[in-house]
């Protein structure tokens, strides 16, 4: 079977189209599409985050996976042995833009695990490499010097009305898990990446 969505942007644009839909729209989208968006997302966040690794020189990375949060506010995080999560949720609402500059910062967390100075340097480094930044800008440290803002992204969601949507996608392939992450529902999942290769 023939893969859907070619790039990220793709991707990102689709889950942008969906939040244009209304609520009742959203429930009549079956399970197996909103599963499959979800499959072909994990591939290529994964690949264009070990590609921004490459690029940056990010060598701690050890793995990527894309999860369904239980915060509403957290776009991603990255532990101390350089396996990052990224929230399905971060490619609802934003631009392609928006979503790399996550990943870009989940990889300075694989060698910088704070918000120090230091960090925002490191951010600000890599996002000019990567053209997200503009290479005149200077001082994202001084923009964020309170620390790690979620909304720095321009998300959209403090609007109930997308929470409320996002909710019923996340509901159509997600069960609750105690640990505070929403499992992806597995036998399904195995089905179509199965399809997919």
């Amino acid at each position: 079977m023939d893969y859907i969505y070619n790039s990220l942007d793709e991707v990102v644009c689709e889950a942008g189209r969906l939040m244009k839909l209304s609520k009742k729209e959203l429930e009549g989208i079956s399970e197996d599409s909103i599963l499959r968006l979800f499959c072909e997302a994990e591939r290529l966040i994964i690949s264009k985050t070990q590609e921004l690794a490459d690029t940056l020189g990010f060598y701690k990375l050890k793995s990527v996976r894309l999860v369904c949060l239980w915060w509403n506010y957290r776009l991603g995080d990255c532990d101390s042995y350089g396996k990052i999560r990224i929230n399905f949720k971060t490619l609802f609402g934003c631009e392609c833009a928006c979503v790399i500059s996550v990943l870009v910062h989940e990889l300075c967390h694989t060698e910088i695990p704070n918000h120090t100075k230091e960090f925002w340097t490191l951010f600000e480094q890599s996002a000019k490499k990567v053209g997200i930044l503009s290479p005149e800008y200077n001082g994202w440290w001084t923009t964020y010097i309170k620390g790690d803002n979620p909304y720095m992204y321009k998300q959209p969601w403090e609007y109930h009305d997308d929470l409320k949507k996002y909710k019923i996608i996340r509901n159509k392939i997600c069960t609750f898990s105690p640990g505070g992450e929403y499992r992806v529902k597995r036998e399904s999942h195995k089905e179509i990446k199965a399809q997919l290769n």
